[in-house]
């Protein structure tokens, strides 16, 4: 199992790690360390960008708790990894607001976000109703509230969660949860924000 650093610090960009294996597949070297700052795509975000020892990384997948970092060149060894501050700080930012967003959706209507996207060209989030024009106009105000009030985001795992309730879409025995006070709890596996900022 990879160790995941992002989930430590969202706010690191450069790491060392040890190459654990290297395979070619296909026109693609796939690489996985002992541990990575790289999110990878998971959650309806896409993954980060970087370089592995000055090497673009050109996609990250998870599969089975091993990170895959996918390259065009081999790497073995110890390597030093950079992460795109400008893209992990972007998705940051819009992920963090997609849960002050569905957490107030969540709050106001009693209604669970369905879907969320945070592509390269565009950022998509459904909900289980339509929402009017007052009721789109409500949240919008009381989103930039919360946006212009910076309220800590904290995250964090517990020990035992039968007493919490948390929104979730998938049923995970011990999952990282994201809480903006009064505003989202919710088992997320991404990086936001310290603040909304």
């Amino acid at each position: 199992m990879t160790i995941k650093l992002y989930e430590q610090e969202g706010y690191q960009t450069t790491f060392h790690a040890h190459v654990v294996s290297c395979v070619k597949k296909n026109e693609l070297y796939d690489i996985i360390l002992n541990q990575t700052l790289f999110f990878p795509e998971e959650g309806g975000q896409t993954c980060d960008k970087g370089t592995l020892n000055g090497i673009e990384v050109v996609d990250v997948q998870i599969i089975n708790d091993e990170i895959h970092h996918y390259t065009h060149s081999a790497l073995n060894g110890d390597v030093q990894g950079i992460i795109d501050w400008t893209h992990r700080y972007t998705n940051m930012q819009h992920h963090t607001g997609e849960h002050i967003l569905s957490g107030l959706i969540h709050k106001e209507f009693h209604v669970d976000n369905v879907g969320f996207h945070l592509g390269y060209n565009e950022i998509t989030a459904d909900y289980a109703m339509d929402l009017n024009n007052d009721q789109i106009k409500r949240i919008e105000a009381l989103v930039n509230s919360v946006i212009f009030s910076n309220k800590p985001v904290k995250t964090y795992y517990l020990d035992d969660y039968s007493n919490i309730e948390y929104r979730a879409k998938l049923d995970l025995a011990k999952p990282r949860l994201v809480e903006i006070e009064d505003v989202d709890l919710c088992a997320c596996c991404a990086p936001p924000c310290k603040k909304y900022d």
